[in-house]
Parts: C-alpha cells; sequence; structure tokens
C-alpha cells in the first residue's frame, strides 16, 4: 500500500511540473549583469530563482544556527 502512495505521488508531481514547464515556456529577455538581453524560457527564470532562494535560506539558517550554539556556549 505504501509503495502505491509514493508511486501515485510521484506521478503525480511529475505531471503538474510538466504542465508547469509547458505553460511557462515563453522566452523572456534577461539582461545579466553586463550584455545584451538574452531570451530564456520564463520556467526557466521561475525554477532559477526558486532554487536561488532554497540555497540562500539554507545557508541562512546554517549561520543563524551556528551563532545561536556559539552564543550558547558563551
Amino acid at each position: 500500500m505504501q509503495k502505491k502512495i509514493i508511486f501515485l505521488s510521484t506521478v503525480i508531481t511529475l505531471f503538474l511540473v510538466v504542465l508547469f514547464l509547458d505553460e511557462n515556456n515563453t522566452a523572456v529577455p534577461v539582461k545579466i549583469i553586463l550584455g545584451d538581453p538574452r531570451p530564456i524560457g520564463l520556467s526557466t527564470v521561475i525554477v532559477t530563482s526558486m532554487l536561488v532562494g532554497v540555497v540562500l535560506s539554507v545557508v541562512t539558517m546554517l549561520i543563524f544556527k551556528r551563532l545561536r550554539k556559539t552564543n550558547k556556549n558563551q
């Protein structure tokens, strides 16, 4: 029973991801620091922004955890 639930959850999640990528495939001009704007898919911009946000959040949480640990030791 557990394997069926995991399989169904995976299939539904993959379906929603594919649907999201298909609906947001229009090209948007993105200018990175210098140079001319380059057309990049909207879904790529959204997914990249989400990944950068996750990485920054994890790094910030680790820094706060380390600071809290050093404050308790003092």
